[in-house]
């Protein structure tokens, strides 16, 4: 379990890293728009992975069985 958290947040700080330099070149209402467009982006990604997120059934966290 620690690797996989250690995954996630490596694979989180390079994915803000990108998008925030990205977005930070931008300027004025283009920086909304680029942030909107991120975060639809995210969302449509997070549920077309329904059988990992859970995106669909409205469930918060998904426990491994032991």
């Amino acid at each position: 379990m620690g690797a996989g958290i250690a995954a996630a947040l490596a694979l989180s700080l390079v994915l803000s890293l990108v998008i925030g330099l990205f977005s930070l070149r931008v300027k004025a209402i283009f920086y909304a728009m680029i942030t909107l467009a991120v975060a639809s982006a995210f969302q449509t990604f997070a549920s077309q992975l329904s059988e990992i997120t859970a995106a669909r059934t409205g469930s918060i966290s998904r426990f491994p069985r032991c």
